[in-house]
């Protein structure tokens, strides 16, 4: 698979939106999947366990936690989970960061694969 480069875009980049998107329309787009996971501690009717919302479709998806893997990959784990539910394409790992807004969680970012 050969992915050609959009133009760069930071405070030292002279792209432009225009570039940008025509660069977007010009070449193959690649699905993407955007999933935002937290902990849920438990309360006196239910277990903790662990959340993933797609930021895209607003699929909710709960996962036990997995006391043989560590937090982050519990997260993973979870949104991986959802993927598998809601999702019929193959998807790769692309990135994930702790969430920045809220803290408790991850987002972790998924690019479909191509056939």
């Amino acid at each position: 698979m050969t992915t050609t480069l959009a133009p760069a875009v930071s405070r030292h980049s002279t792209a432009s939106a225009r570039e940008v998107m025509e660069h977007y329309r010009k070449h193959g787009r690649c699905l993407t999947a955007v999933v935002q996971t937290s902990y849920v501690p438990a309360t006196d009717t239910e277990g903790a366990c662990y959340r993933a919302v797609d930021l895209h479709t607003g699929d909710i998806h709960f996962v036990a936690p997995d006391y043989s893997l560590t937090t982050g990959e519990n997260h993973l784990h979870a949104a991986i989970n959802l993927l598998a539910e809601f999702r019929v394409a193959d998807y790769r790992l692309l990135s994930i960061c702790t969430d920045g807004f809220e803290g408790r969680g991850y987002v972790i970012t998924f690019a479909s694969v191509e056939a």
